[in-house]
């Protein structure tokens, strides 16, 4: 779980692979679901070449000021 003190205290979220950065975003603006995975109904997608990233992996959830 993150909590951060202040939402807009810049915290980042990143997405890695292989390490690189697939995706980005700040904290503040991660609202409702961030599903992670394969699909490409997920709003970070992973490379589809990677059998080892389900199709729909993870996802982040904001609670409050909490993402889960």
């Amino acid at each position: 779980m993150v909590t951060p003190s202040n939402p807009d205290s810049g915290l980042r979220l990143r997405l890695f692979y292989n390490d690189k950065v697939l995706h980005e975003t700040s904290a503040a603006a991660v609202m409702g679901e961030l599903e992670i995975g394969r699909s490409s109904s997920c709003k970070w997608a992973a490379p589809t070449t990677d059998a080892l990233i389900s199709s729909h992996h993870a996802v982040l959830v904001r609670d409050g000021r909490d993402i889960i």
